[in-house]
């Protein structure tokens, strides 16, 4: 291990980072209070249900939500993703019923305007899920379809009666079931992901409209800033799929034209060369799962794998399909095991993963909760458990829809809790994003690798006009000590550490284990 540093190198550090936090969150207000903009801004998911109950039910609502936007502007958020807030039959509301509707148990249409009308005024964007591959089995046009082969709703959905076309999917067709669940000896209908989820058959047109008409009405009556796209790349078989890129394209174009600066990102839930296609002027944005992937094992094994190489040669290609093309980067969503679970429960890795997403190009999505460092693993509502915001016996706003197995308050401190404590994860988190919302090379600017020499560092540039830093990353329990002669011989203002034991003593820079520097010229 090295010696510790001495008081005054120590004092040192801690007054240059945070005079340069300081500097960022104050300094530049004269550029429009911030340089972060859409797509550039850090975004926040939220499953509502989780998040905050306002009227005592035990379910997370919009008031709920509404009261605590003034705790996503301290975190540093400009955006927040909603997880379906339609009326739908079950918990988690991937299945919708009413596309135009708002599930009761969140509240009204009236709470719901209020909220985007709040988020607005404080500088944060509202997009939300829209679940376009399938229905409900409840929704009133599959109800209708399944009554009759003469249903003016029927070509919504995909029906067959060809028994070697079932053959070959078997598990993916379905038979219609009536009010006592007895099926409907008729054709059967085709669900990807449910029996509960009918896939919409995009072979219609009208249900071409009926997408545009949903879209338009929540951009337009709504006033939504965009759209998380729920199984983009599953709208037709995977063997038609030229068919999804134009949809894609036809369904993007519209959004742009109805409400030009709405910000849209697709689920494509595949490797980067799978999802490169669906950003060659299809969709905006896409989730970067193969990054996310490649961060999380870093962190775990303490070991690069190439992760900027990996980030720069995909931004590359992403940019040379389309040059307006962007990416959403995260390390867990509502789908995975959560991030503090994958690393084991280690509050210093936890940090380090934070300092990784934001200070990468993209755009970070953060999962509610991740901030605090909630632990979850599948099934999948147990990664969907209720936010902690203060001890069991104060804490009237926690919503308890389900009995949390991992998220309790003896396994991770509540939000009132770590608020207090400076060294805390929340702290951490507030820290970066403030950071990131106000530099402009970490917000805005593109990516160049940099060769560190060992498998324990992950180290970059990010440039933007004339401003660049240079970013180096601790992956290991060991204080490692790197010598920035030649090309990194100008780098020794030391603008920010995530610990006070981090030190630039040209030409080296001794950092701390876990710790995250950025530097200057």
């Amino acid at each position: 291990m090295k010696k510790p540093l001495q008081k005054n190198s120590y004092r040192l550090a801690i007054l240059l980072s945070g005079l340069f936090l300081l500097s960022s969150c104050w300094g530049n207000q004269a550029r429009k209070d911030s340089v972060a903009s859409l797509p550039d801004i850090v975004f926040y998911e939220i499953f509502v249900q989780s998040f905050a109950d306002s009227n005592k039910d035990s379910i997370g609502d919009l008031v709920g939500l509404n009261k605590k936007l003034d705790y996503l502007c301290e975190l540093g958020i400009k955006g927040i993703w909603l997880m379906p807030i339609h009326p739908s039959p079950s918990y988690h509301k991937y299945d919708v019923s009413d596309y135009m509707g708002i599930h009761p148990q969140y509240g009204k249409k009236e709470d719901f305007k209020e909220l985007v009308e709040e988020c607005h005024k404080r500088g944060i964007s509202v997009i939300i899920d829209m679940v376009l591959n399938h229905s409900s089995a409840t929704h009133p046009w599959f109800l209708d379809a399944k009554k009759s082969a003469n249903s003016k709703y029927r070509n919504y959905f995909v029906w067959s009666s060809d028994s070697g076309l079932i053959r070959k999917d078997p598990k993916h067709w379905y038979r219609p079931k009536d009010a006592q669940k007895k099926e409907i000896e008729r054709e059967k209908f085709y669900g990807y992901f449910s029996q509960n989820m009918p896939d919409l058959n995009y072979d219609n047109p009208k249900v071409k409209e009926e997408a545009l008409r949903i879209a338009d009405y929540w951009l337009k009556e709504m006033d939504v800033d965009g759209f998380r796209l729920d199984a983009a790349r599953h709208i037709f078989p995977e063997d038609r799929m030229l068919e999804n890129y134009a949809w894609w394209k036809e369904f993007s174009a519209h959004v742009k034209r109805t409400k030009p600066g709405a910000y849209i990102v697709g689920e494509v839930w595949d490797t980067e060369a799978a999802v490169l296609p669906f950003l060659d002027h299809s969709l905006p944005s896409a989730f970067n799962f193969g990054l996310c992937k490649s961060l999380v094992e870093a962190i775990r094994k303490e070991k690069d794998s190439c992760v900027i190489g990996q980030l720069v040669r995909y931004h590359k290609a992403m940019k040379a399909n389309d040059s307006t093309a962007s990416d959403a980067i995260f390390l867990s969503n509502h789908d995975q095991e959560r991030i503090m679970t994958t690393i084991g429960n280690d509050i210093e890795k936890a940090k380090l993963a934070a300092s990784l997403l934001l200070t990468l190009e993209g755009t970070p999505f953060i999962y509610y909760g991740e901030e605090i460092g909630m632990l979850g693993a599948k099934p999948d509502k147990y990664i969907r458990e209720p936010i902690l915001w203060d001890t069991d016996i104060e804490d009237g706003e926690r919503t308890r829809w389900i009995k949390a197995l991992f998220t309790t308050t003896h396994t991770v401190a509540p939000i009132k809790k770590q608020a207090l404590d400076s060294r805390s994860l929340l702290n951490h988190y507030r820290r970066l994003i403030k950071l990131r919302n106000s530099n402009a090379p970490l917000c805005k600017g593109k990516t160049a690798e940099r060769q560190s020499g060992s498998e324990q560092i992950i180290s970059f540039y990010r440039e933007y006009k004339n401003e660049k830093v240079l970013v180096i990353h601790n992956l290991s329990e060991m204080s490692q000590t790197i010598n920035l002669e030649g090309q990194d011989r100008v780098y020794t203002k030391l603008l920010f550490s995530t610990v006070p034991h981090s030190l630039v003593k040209p030409p080296l820079l001794i950092i701390a284990p876990y710790a995250s520097v950025i530097l200057s010229q």
